[in-house]
């Protein structure tokens, strides 16, 4: 072999052997260099970011939902009536007062106050402000409310699906009476008052309503309510 040949092997051999080097370095350093890359964090600690992506811990029910004396739609489970039909349950008048007006679901009637003709779901019973008004019947108090038209309400539940409601009452509720009270037959839950801007040019009354499955029915059909005649002497 010539002195030519044999240096175009060394130098061959060189060559390969530096490739083969470069290589493994730069191997090396492509796997050092990954380790070190990490995701962005934008300025946000990584640990406060993974916190912050955790759900937050659901507040204690009295936060959440406040007592409050607006309209509740359910009663405690325990203290559910006993399930009657409104035939079999035994309703008495809540005031001592004639009846003012009578209910009239279909036929519309003169409204003094708003001047116009109206249905009338419920009967007004004569009373002066502050008299006691007493519940038809046994039963849970399932609502008291400010209606902006009937003002201060309360519906006692009789059983299921059977409900009185009492509006224009006084804004001042008993001790005892609140949403989920039982109450016995002539308990007194309120007293009248004038919070029914709808009928405030009528004479003071109490606006009572009796309902069944959530329609209004005639409360006459099932109390005998005095007569405005039977209140005058001869």
């Amino acid at each position: 072999m010539t002195a030519k040949k044999k240096n175009q092997s060394t130098m061959l051999i060189i060559s390969l052997v530096l490739l083969v080097v470069a290589a493994v370095i730069f191997t090396v350093l492509a796997s050092v260099a990954s380790k070190r890359v990490k995701t962005p964090s934008f300025g946000t600690d990584t640990a406060a970011s993974t916190e912050t992506a955790k759900a937050p811990k659901p507040l204690p029910e009295s936060e959440t939902s406040p007592a409050t004396e607006d309209v509740i739609d359910t009663i405690p489970s325990d203290a559910e009536p006993v399930s009657l039909t409104v035939d079999e349950i035994d309703f008495d008048v809540p005031t001592d007062g004639a009846m003012l007006n009578e209910c009239s679901l279909e036929i519309p009637v003169y409204s003094i106050t708003m001047e116009d003709y109206r249905t009338h779901v419920g009967v007004d019973l004569t009373s002066a402000p502050g008299d006691p008004v007493r519940a038809c019947a046994g039963g849970i108090v399932t609502s008291i409310w400010d209606d902006p038209m009937m003002g201060r309400s309360i519906s006692i539940t009789h059983s299921s699906g059977i409900e009185t409601i009492y509006r224009n009452l006084a804004e001042e509720t008993p001790d005892g009476i609140a949403v989920g009270s039982k109450v016995e037959i002539g308990d007194v839950i309120g007293a009248v008052g004038d919070t029914a801007l709808i009928e405030c040019e009528e004479e003071p009354h109490l606006h009572l309503e009796l309902k069944v499955d959530g329609i209004n029915v005639d409360p006459c059909l099932y109390m005998d309510f005095a007569r405005m005649s039977e209140t005058y002497e001869d």
